[in-house]
This record gives structure tokens, sequence and C-alpha cells, in this order.
């Protein structure tokens, strides 16, 4: 058997939610109830779910703000940080079946369901270069176009490798 850090996917089946329409909460619901269910039956040893590009390395381009603290940008403390990042919506094991390791705190839980406090894993070089100190975890961050609801930084990630032609 191979360890599970050094597998690579062989072979598995990708599912669609083709309801989009309904809230976002039903549709949490729906996609939570699909996991569970696809988890139980015990056919799959790995049941993740992310948003649409996250095999390739993509994912959606937003400003992140993140509550640095004490960091300094040109010489100037700035509390907040204003950065593009790249964000992907993820379940408890979409770290695992993209091969991402975990670095530092928690990954994404089955208990991190909608209507639960919002948490965020953020990668190495996001955490380095807006925290204080690199020290991410338990400071805050607002993701996109959402300045209303904060997210609390739960743990960190291996920043991911680099992907297409001169990319290395």
């Amino acid at each position: 058997t191979i360890p599970p850090s050094n597998r690579q996917a062989a072979a598995g089946e990708v599912f669609r939610q083709t309801d989009l329409d309904a809230a976002p909460a039903a549709r949490a619901g729906r996609y939570a109830a699909l996991l569970d269910q696809l988890a139980a039956g015990g056919r799959f040893d790995t049941v993740s779910l992310t948003t649409a590009g996250a095999l390739v390395g993509l994912g959606m381009v937003s400003a992140v703000t993140t509550d640095c603290g004490e960091c300094s940008e040109g010489g100037i403390f700035l509390t907040w940080h204003i950065v593009p990042a790249t964000h992907q919506f993820v379940s408890a094991d979409s770290f695992h079946a993209l091969g991402v390791r975990l670095l530092a705190g928690r990954g994404i839980t089955s208990r991190d369901r909608w209507g639960t406090e919002p948490v965020a894993v953020v990668s190495r070089g996001l955490a380095l270069r807006h925290f204080q100190h690199g020290e991410a975890i338990g400071r805050k961050l607002l993701l996109g176009d959402d300045h209303r609801t904060w997210h609390t930084v739960v743990g960190i990630v291996d920043d991911p490798p680099l992907r297409g032609v001169g990319a290395e």
C-alpha cells in the first residue's frame, strides 16, 4: 500500500450539483448531504468538494483583507492588508484529495458547515507576507466582495505547486 501522503489519484468519479439556483444555505445543505451519502457507503476512500478549477490549480481571484496586526508595507505600519489572492471553497477531504500538506493548525473539518463560524485555511506564502510574523492562525480575514463576514484562520497549508509552462 502507498502511504497517503505519496498517493496519486488513479481514478475517481466527479459529481456535479445541477440545481444551483437555490439560496446559499439550501445549496450548502444539499452539498453536505451528498458528501455524507458518498462517504457513508464505503465505496470511496476520499470524498471532497471543491470549487471549479481547483483540480488544476485555478480558483477565483479577488481581494482578500487580512487582519495583519502590525505589518510594515513600504515603511508604513498597516493593520489591514488588502491583496489579490486566489481562493477556493473546499470540504474536509479536499486538501488530502489535492495532495496539499497542512503545515500548522487544522484543516477544514466536517463540522465547518453553513451556519457555523466561518473559517479559512491560508497558504504559507499568504501567512508569511500578510500576517504579523507569519502568525495567521487565530487572526481574521475577509474574502472577496463580502465585506461583512470575517473568517477565522484555523490552518496554514504548503504553497500549491506551480503549474504551467515555465512555472518552476
